[in-house]
């Protein structure tokens, strides 16, 4: 009998990359509020339950009705300029939210514990970024790093299996344009559309952009896996690019028409750089291969022509 993975969030992007992925050799159930995600392209042989995760009592049901051998929890308040407008709502789905996960997994002894946090706790630097460094900027990076905190908290006091990763900039299938949303599928529309491609500040701002499918292979080593990763890693590339450059591609590998538009930059966004100092994660889990940007561009771009054009 398949082990059961509970993924939190399923219904959005990196949910829905990793439940369809997984899907081959666990039982997969969901729990997700639809706050930015759908059921599309969600198997019809994988259950999805409309939950919010802060409710802890509708959250403790779920559990006691199932037996999970893991609990991925990819379920946020997205984003930065989100978490400032619904400051509340931020603090409830991803502190709240993930205490109540946490206290439940240790109580009904899951194996596996992930959670998914965000390069937006980091300053700003030059090439790399040091992981005790965390910046504070937004509500949504105090939110990310303060579960970071409780995933620490678990694993030392309880001897509890968790990790943390701290994600920068994924992209790919499945992600989807739209206000909050990020900033590959949204410039990917505009190029495909010939409209304007907006750009907050000048444009040379650089991000280490990741393809989302990198991220299977070290999920299922964190599963299949007797070793504890009881640490919080960066998940990128070590490799950036900036925005400018980025909307470029796009238009070059689109054949669009579209041109670059910038407009004001955004009050919170001060980090001019971002790459990811990723020598733990390699130390740690060895052979990962990171897709280069316009290979993976491509396949998003294919991907976003065959369902919304």
């Amino acid at each position: 009998m398949k082990k059961k993975i509970l993924i939190t969030g399923g219904c959005g992007f990196i949910g829905k990359n990793l439940t369809n992925y997984l899907l081959k050799k666990y039982q997969i159930l969901i729990i997700d509020n639809f706050s930015s995600g759908n059921q599309k392209h969600i198997p019809k042989n994988v259950n999805v339950i409309n939950l919010n995760i802060s409710n802890y009592k509708n959250i403790s049901e779920i559990f006691k009705n199932n037996k999970f051998y893991a609990v991925i929890h990819c379920a946020a308040n997205f984003a930065n300029q989100n978490s400032i407008e619904n400051i509340y709502l931020d603090s409830s789905s991803n502190i709240t939210g993930t205490i109540n996960l946490l206290e439940l997994s240790r109580y009904f002894k899951v194996k596996k514990f992930i959670y998914l946090s965000s390069s937006c706790v980091y300053q700003s630097s030059k090439s790399s970024e040091d992981i005790q460094n965390p910046s504070y900027k937004t509500p949504y990076a105090i939110s990310k790093f303060t579960g970071e905190q409780y995933v620490s908290f678990f694993n030392d006091y309880y001897n509890f299996n968790a990790t943390s990763f701290r994600l920068y900039n994924f992209y790919g299938p499945f992600d989807y344009s739209g206000k909050y949303r990020n900033v590959i599928p949204n410039l990917i529309e505009k190029a495909l559309m010939n409209k304007p491609l907006k750009i907050h500040g000048k444009g040379n701002s650089t991000r280490d952009f990741t393809f989302v499918e990198d991220f299977f292979s070290v999920v299922e080593k964190i599963l299949i896996n007797p070793t504890k990763y009881n640490r919080v890693y960066n998940f990128g590339s070590s490799s950036s690019i900036k925005i400018k450059d980025l909307a470029n591609r796009i238009i070059k590998l689109t054949n669009s028409k579209s041109k670059i538009l910038l407009i004001k930059a955004r009050k919170w966004d001060k980090f001019s750089k971002r790459r990811a100092n990723n020598k733990k994660l390699i130390k740690d889990f060895k052979s990962i291969k990171f897709t280069k940007i316009d290979k993976g561009l491509a396949q998003t771009i294919d991907w976003m022509k065959s369902n919304h054009f």
